[in-house]
């Protein structure tokens, strides 16, 4: 599994604890394990239990906002294709409303994780395990695979778009459409992804595009595409099946506080009750607490460090000091290296790790990956810790600058279908923060837990930078003087913000020679001419 030297170093120091080699010899020996840990190194905890066994990992939490909170987290430690999120569906049975497409995908993608074996982290919530699903022997969550070069009848292929809940139409411009117009298969997913374009030549897949259907410019080519379903339950197939029957034999579940997640089944179950006022109906649709097994594979319960007992293996940690002052910040790394912690400071702005570094490098602190070094990342990990035992310490924006740590609620979104730009794939670039780049695609990245349309940047060295459509303000395509390529900036320098910062100096010394220049013509004494005569006048209109 490839991961970030700050990822690294975090797995790095969690896995030579005690505690750790503890859980893992219990779990890879098939037995159930306990340990007590705070909420705030849980997630990197479990990123680290799963880099170094390698095996499919199934989260459960007590509630849907603990689920959500726990997917959020693990975010920053784990690449989007190994993260994975099954949301309970958006209404119970008995409700009839618009399909919600996203949530059906996102369980999709989920469950053929687990039943395919593929290492990854599932997280969900009781409530969503309450919900009965299709058993395995339907395939109703078996995805389409498409890559160029497969070969298929394209009659088929629609039959089985239409099977997975695809509606076909003239325009696959809503999510759930496709259309097939001669050898050419257009295809619209949900989760905001953008459509894709399917060309043939015959039976064999020739070229998979993805476009925006507005316009129809083309965002980029793919070797592979994967089609999950968008219909789950309009067919002849009985839900009757807990989604537990989907993880593999050698899977992890981690119970996260387990008391609390039978409260909270416990809870669930009095709510649909109270709705249908029927329990014989319920329990078509729904497990009941009692019911609730999680399989035979090995378990990890974690529970919180105030109920444990001493025979039961704890891990401790504490919360890094709230910094309100560059001052309070620069003085808890000072003490945390000084007793020879590795100390992480995550912080997602450019301008925030320039300031640390400055600050830091002012201080003669050594900038460092090894014990007694701190190592300023670009992350936006949300919440730090700090673990003793492992002489660790992660700090993000929200303890170095919690005045920069909220999100906006108002965050924007892009509508793809509405995006226009001048330039495509192959053209340069500037990215007004990052600099001069080479735009190779466009490309599907999980950003706060959805999948949004990124613009793949790249930058010197095979840097690359994506950079979400919303921001699309922010990149202009490159106009410049020079006949050939221009040169590439690289990330990680501060090449881009000296030129920008010449730049500004420049223009602002131009301007001030401009206004030099029309201050003195606005003082210098000019001389007035007498009118034209009569015999200048005539010899002018001679010409």
């Amino acid at each position: 599994m490839t991961q970030t030297p700050y990822r690294q170093t975090i797995a790095t120091a969690l896995s030579g604890l005690n505690q750790f080699a503890h859980i893992k010899s219990e779990l890879t020996e098939q037995f159930d394990s306990t340990l007590a840990v705070p909420g705030m190194v849980r997630p990197a905890l479990i990123a680290t239990l799963f880099e170094r066994m390698d095996v499919p990992l199934l989260v459960i939490a007590e509630s849907t906002a603990a689920a959500d909170k726990m997917r959020r987290q693990l975010m920053g430690y784990l690449p989007p294709t190994q993260l994975a999120y099954f949301p309970d569906r958006a209404r119970p049975p008995w409700d009839i409303g618009p399909a919600d497409f996203a949530r059906t995908l996102a369980r999709a993608r989920a469950i053929d994780a687990l039943a395919c074996d593929r290492p990854t982290v599932v997280v969900t919530s009781i409530q969503a395990l309450m919900r009965k699903v299709a058993p395995p022997s339907s395939g109703i969550y078996e995805p389409l695979h498409l890559a160029v070069g497969d070969s298929y009848d394209l009659r088929e292929l629609s039959a089985r778009l239409v099977e997975m809940g695809y509606a076909r139409s003239e325009l696959a411009t809503d999510e759930g459409i496709f259309t097939l117009r001669g050898d050419t298969l257009h295809i619209h997913p949900a989760l905001g992804a953008t459509p894709v374009r399917i060309e043939f030549f015959g039976d064999e897949i020739e070229a998979i595009k993805r476009f925006i259907p507005s316009s129809g410019q083309m965002l980029g080519t793919e070797e592979e595409t994967t089609i999950y379903t968008m219909d789950e339950v309009d067919r002849d197939i009985a839900l009757n099946t807990s989604p537990i029957e989907y993880v593999p034999d050698n899977a992890i579940t981690i119970l996260l506080e387990p008391k609390a997640l039978f409260d909270g089944a416990s809870r669930n179950w009095d709510r649909l009750l109270e709705q249908v006022q029927d329990e014989k109906l319920l329990r078509q649709y729904y497990l009941g607490p009692e019911q609730l097994d999680f399989g035979t594979n090995p378990h990890l319960s974690l529970f919180s460090i105030a109920h444990h007992v001493p025979s039961q293996v704890a891990l401790g940690a504490k919360r890094p000091e709230i910094c309100n002052s560059d001052a309070k910040l620069v003085a808890q790394v000072k003490a945390l290296t000084a007793a020879k912690y590795r100390v992480i400071i995550a912080l997602a702005t450019r301008r925030l790790r320039e300031k640390v570094t400055d600050l830091l490098t002012d201080e003669h602190l050594t900038l460092g990956t090894e014990r007694g070094q701190t190592n300023i990342v670009e992350s936006d990990l949300v919440g730090g810790f700090i673990v003793d035992d492992a002489k660790l310490a992660l700090i993000t924006t929200a303890e170095a600058f919690p005045r920069f740590s909220r999100v906006s609620p108002n965050r924007r979104t892009a509508d793809l279908d509405k995006v226009k730009f001048d330039f495509e794939p192959g053209d340069y670039v500037v990215h007004r923060t990052y600099g001069v780049a080479l735009f190779k695609q466009m490309t599907t990245r999980e950003v706060d837990g959805i999948e949004r349309e990124c613009l793949q940047l790249e930058y010197a060295m095979g840097d690359t930078l994506y950079t979400p459509v919303d921001q699309l303000d922010k990149i202009s395509k490159y106009v410049g003087s020079e006949s050939g390529k221009p040169k590439l900036t690289r990330l990680g320098t501060r090449s881009w913000s000296r030129a920008t910062k010449k730049a500004r100096e420049s223009a602002k010394k131009l301007a001030f020679d401009l206004i030099d220049l029309y201050a003195r013509r606005a003082h210098v004494q000019g001389y007035e001419y007498e009118p034209d005569t009569h015999e200048q006048v005539e010899m002018e209109a001679l010409f």
